[in-house]
């Protein structure tokens, strides 16, 4: 019987470990508007919001970011920030469906080329720049100018030629030919920046915050924290704007201040000792910890696999069997059950069950003698030395010794490379594949925001790959790419499904990626708040949430 080296997840819970290490500040007055203090002055009440003056709250992400740039977010702990500040078209419902943001209706033409958005009226940037069809051309525009080389919207590059004004408020999108899923890309999309920040250029891009959002940046420290104030004249609580959309007046908190802390312990640390509202990245082993201390949990299973991804332009992991082996190598039951208590789901497909045209194509069974004898064919029966790439989150890290045990079964040493997450966001695509310093392996997870099949399979394809788009494998497969592309423009569903069936066997057998578990968000809030959850997406929901003191 196999024996696996199990982990010690033991937690030393300490009160205050944070401590700040000094960075630039910008967009604020360096104030800390995030502190926990009940008796802040009353604020001026405007609009129909209602939220309490002294509902300011601690939210600790799991990892610092790179950018706050919505075309160039590439990361969760981004996306979750940009959702506080920005806004896009449409978004997804609690039931998937498609519900309209900054639009308040879509027309597609019948040739499926063309995208008529209806616009909503009396919408304002922070600065006091107009939202309309200007603005949103002007956004468009940027994005489709390759010479900026945005890491996050080839989904939108790869289908879209133009954005027409048609009047104050209408545009009207036209696409290189009828794509399936464009609606869900755009929902996915994390959101539109005022076209005076458009106007300052890419300096001003990375570093100033200007949405439409429900917040507005008010101070940023590198590597410190991040403070959001809420806008109390936001539109969405507006029922003549926001229609059916509209929020309830005590939805939201006075300022969302949230810190990156990477290790586990310390952010269960801050939730107990009231240090900080809400954490994530919880491992349900120390789900029974956070509640007898007082914390509540929130759950979502969607659409985020970790990925063990091969870099087929390295001399080893360009070998078909070797990549072969590598996967038969790891348990990854095993792996679930030591490393996430059991909380995750075994992968048996590229895709996890919740993204449309999903196929099981079985689990993978551990096979440690075929795997030898891979490796052999391949060159390598004397050993194989290997470098991965890994995010330095706690989780992760376990993760990655896990699997470097596994490996070293068959003779293979990793050799692991933590990173923290905007350092490692920013490596990813800043070399080139074949590079000696560059990763073997690659082991960190992607979540479908769109929940279509073309953004998890398409990004296998040749012309996803990073830095344009988010093909870390750098496998190209020129039968693989007519199938997406194909599928992409097909509206039929049931024909869309069947090429994308035809893909997913491709990838089953040349293994340029190994997926592993379907993730289980899990996140913890404390006393002081109310119907904290998550978005579909994976991103938290704060519209519902309400602050209880």
């Amino acid at each position: 019987m196999k024996k696996y080296l199990a982990f010690l997840l033991a937690i030393t819970m300490l009160a205050s470990l944070l401590t700040g290490c000094g960075g630039d500040t910008n967009s604020g007055s360096g104030s800390d508007s995030g502190s926990q203090n009940e008796d802040s002055p009353p604020v001026e009440m405007t609009g129909n919001c209602t939220v309490p003056a002294n509902s300011d709250i601690v939210v600790i992400n799991y990892s610092d970011i790179s950018t706050f740039f919505p075309a160039d977010v590439t990361q969760a702990s981004e996306y979750s920030l940009g959702h506080l500040a920005y806004e896009s078209l449409c978004t997804f419902d609690d039931d998937m469906n498609i519900q309209y943001v900054l639009a308040s209706g879509c027309e597609v033409s019948e040739d499926g080329k063309d995208y008529t958005f209806t616009l909503r009226k009396g919408i304002k940037f922070s600065d006091g720049e107009d939202w309309n069809a200007e603005a949103c051309k002007a956004n468009f525009d940027m994005i489709l100018d390759e010479s900026n080389a945005f890491l996050n919207v080839w989904m939108i590059t790869d289908v879209v030629e133009s954005c027409e004004v048609v009047d104050d408020y209408t545009v009207m999108l036209h696409l290189f030919d009828a794509y399936a899923p464009m609606l869900n890309v755009l929902a996915s999309f994390t959101g539109f920046v005022s076209p005076a920040l458009i106007a300052k250029g890419p300096e001003a891009w990375k570093n100033e915050v200007v949405g439409t959002g429900q917040y507005v940046q008010t101070e940023y420290r590198s590597g410190e924290s991040a403070v959001y104030t809420l806008n109390r004249n936001y539109w969405g609580y507006d029922p003549e704007i926001a229609g059916d959309a509209v929020l309830a007046p005590d939805a939201g908190f006075n300022s969302i201040t949230v810190k990156p802390v990477s290790e586990e312990a310390t952010r269960i640390a801050m939730l107990i000792s009231g240090e900080a509202d809400i954490i994530g990245s919880v491992s349900a082993t120390n789900i029974p910890t956070l509640e007898a201390n007082g914390g509540t949990i929130t759950k979502c299973v969607g659409a985020l696999i970790a990925y063990l991804y091969f870099n087929c332009q390295k001399p080893a992991t360009s070998d078909v069997r070797v990549r072969q082996a590598i996967s038969l190598a790891i348990d990854t039951a095993a792996l679930n059950d030591v490393v996430y208590g059991g909380a995750n789901q075994v992968c048996d497909s590229v895709l996890s069950p919740s993204i449309s045209g999903y196929k099981s194509s079985g689990i993978i069974e551990t096979n440690l003698e075929k795997a030898r004898e891979l490796l052999a064919e391949a060159g390598y029966g004397d050993g194989l030395t290997l470098v991965a790439w890994e995010e330095n989150d706690t989780s992760d890290i376990q993760r990655g010794e896990f699997i470097q045990q596994q490996l070293e079964q068959i003779g293979i040493t990793l050799q692991i490379q933590p990173m923290e997450g905007g350092v490692l966001a920013t490596e990813i695509g800043g070399h080139e594949p074949s590079d000696p310093n560059y990763y073997d392996l690659y082991i960190r997870g992607y979540g479908s925001d769109t929940y279509d099949s073309d953004e998890m399979l398409g990004r296998f394809s040749t012309p996803a790959w990073a830095p344009v788009g988010s093909n870390y494998t750098y496998y190209s497969n020129a039968e693989y790419d007519a199938l997406i592309a194909e599928a992409a423009k097909t509206i039929d569903p049931d024909v869309r499904n069947e090429l994308y069936s035809q893909a997913q066997d491709i990838l089953r057998e040349d293994m340029p990626v190994l997926p592993l578990l379907v993730n289980s968000y899990i996140s913890a809030y404390g006393k002081r708040i109310e119907n904290f959850n998550y978005h579909t997406n994976s991103f938290y929901n704060y519209n519902d949430a309400t602050f209880v003191g």
